[in-house]
């Protein structure tokens, strides 16, 4: 630290920002300025300070956000131009975000902890005051009259701005916790201390490769669907509660560390084969999809964060490994929510609009979606199978993976007439000319979208699509490298 200082103020002092580095009262005020004012910038991978945007307020729900640019002549400088993520009213104040994306999809507790040890104040937003619905864990009471409901903590009570000590995860023995059936219950009788010491490794844990990440989901779920101290010893959850048990904001960890990790993997440099490259961004795609329909849900305000530091990446790396068409369909479901953000003249922006002009309507049950991403109508989420490289339409993709888009009315084009005619004459003509087009356009559409087939997902990861059960074990010696489980890797 005493090194890392004295780099800092050798830096401050060349730049002017600090006269005398040998005033320890000034260093240290200096360095607190920067830690509390400053701003992550990703695209240089450090920190800046700017002076208009330190005076931004923060929100966990943030009404607007910046983006950074390189400007000036010989010597470049970094120029951040803040934008709205939503209409804001006169007099409402303008927020943004001091949070990284995994501490927004954190629980209350932990996120105002961070932001009271490093900020130096007690983040009572509106999301910060309402009901914490990412900590849902399955009610005690319902289960024991055989029926599965979850709860939640609810709305802030003030406690934290009163000066109470807090947890990672909230005081404990003061959260209230309400139930969506049957109201109410206990906090003792439901596994809080054991979320405490989930959620303590995984902020100083990083998972060295997928297996691990597969292991730990199953650990947090046999920890989380057990009951507190206060319940029936020996009680658990039914099988039947580990669906919505995906709800709980851990799960959404796991799967973002999952998506870094394999996009890690295809940012490496040593990655050379395009074709594994290629499977390697189609696995995070995959595995992307759940986790922007669980934010667009839970947090929709952090898509597009989502988008700067996954989709993006993910679809570089699939049009690097020859995937166009999975590109697309990825760009168009992220597009919009970066536009609001950032601006349509943005370079990821523009990166994201040019790769989803690679995508087709194909076929297909319709999607819907909170998530506003653009589709086409009927559209399937498309993948390419491991082994043989067939596009396939997958299967059970969660609501928020595509979206919806009204299509467009068929206009007849209708022949001008020089010569009058009948009334007759004139709905024949016009009924022939749109049946004749309808006919025209049905078979041309048919012909450019065909319906494609079903995917049928590896049985272990659940991340590698292929076309038939033959062509899963025809690809398993490729496949092996990459595919693991809770189990570990394959045989």
């Amino acid at each position: 630290a005493g090194k890392l200082a004295d780099e800092v103020a050798r830096i401050a002092v060349a730049k002017g920002v600090l006269r005398d580095a040998s005033r320890e009262e000034d260093l240290a005020r200096f360095l607190r300025v920067v830690c509390v004012n400053a701003h992550t910038i990703p695209r240089i991978q450090g920190i800046m300070l700017f002076y208009w945007l330190s005076m931004f307020s923060h929100s966990c729900a943030p009404n607007a956000t910046y983006s950074t640019d390189l400007s000036g002549g010989g010597l470049a400088c970094i120029v951040a131009r803040p934008r709205a993520l939503q209409h804001i009213a006169a007099g409402e104040i303008i927020s943004v975000t001091y949070l990284s994306l995994q501490m927004l999809l954190s629980p209350r507790g932990a996120r105002q902890e961070l932001l009271r040890v490093q900020k130096g104040f007690v983040c009572a937003c509106g999301r910060c005051s309402g009901p914490d619905e990412i900590r849902v864990l399955p009610c005690p009471t319902c289960r024991a009259a055989g029926r599965d409901s979850l709860c939640f903590p609810a709305a802030s009570a003030g406690s934290c701005s009163a000066g109470l000590p807090l947890t990672m995860t909230g005081a404990v023995s003061d959260m209230r916790w309400s139930c969506r059936s049957c109201g109410e219950i206990e906090a003792d009788r439901l596994p809080l201390e054991c979320e405490e010491r989930l959620l303590g490794f995984l902020l100083g844990f990083d998972p060295p490769d997928e297996q691990t990440v597969h292991s730990l989901r199953a650990v947090i779920s046999a920890d989380l669907m057990t009951d507190g101290p206060g319940s029936v010893a020996g009680s658990c959850v039914s099988p039947s509660t580990m669906l919505p048990l995906t709800a709980h904001f851990l799960f959404a960890w796991l799967q973002l560390i999952l998506v870094r990790l394999l996009l890690r993997r295809v940012e490496a440099p040593a990655s050379k084969d395009s074709g594994e490259n290629g499977a390697c961004a189609a696995r995070a795609a995959a595995a992307l999809r759940p986790l922007q329909a669980w934010v667009a849900l839970r947090a929709p305000n952090c898509l597009y964060l989502l988008a700067v530091e996954f989709a993006v990446p993910a679809v570089r790396g699939l049009l690097r490994g020859g995937r166009a068409e999975e590109a697309g369909q990825l760009a168009a479901s992220f597009e919009a929510q970066l536009a609001a953000a950032y601006g349509h003249r943005h370079p990821d922006v523009r990166f994201l609009g040019d790769a989803s002009a690679c995508r087709r309507c194909y076929g297909g049950p319709p999607q819907s979606s909170e998530s506003g991403g653009a589709a086409c109508e009927g559209t399937s989420w498309v993948a390419s199978c491991d082994a043989c490289g067939v596009l396939l339409a997958t299967q059970g993709v969660p609501a928020g993976s595509a979206q919806a888009a009204p299509t467009t009315a068929t206009t007849p084009a209708l022949t001008k007439t020089t010569t009058a005619t009948t009334a007759t004459t004139t709905a024949t003509t016009i009924a022939a000319t749109t049946a004749a087009t309808t006919t025209k356009t049905t078979a041309a559409t048919a012909a450019t979208t065909p319906a494609l087939p079903q995917a049928c997902w590896c049985a272990r990861c659940g991340l590698a699509p292929y076309c038939s059960p033959g062509c899963e074990v025809a690809g398993r010696a490729a496949h092996r490298a990459l595919c693991v489980s809770s189990e570990g890797l394959l045989p």
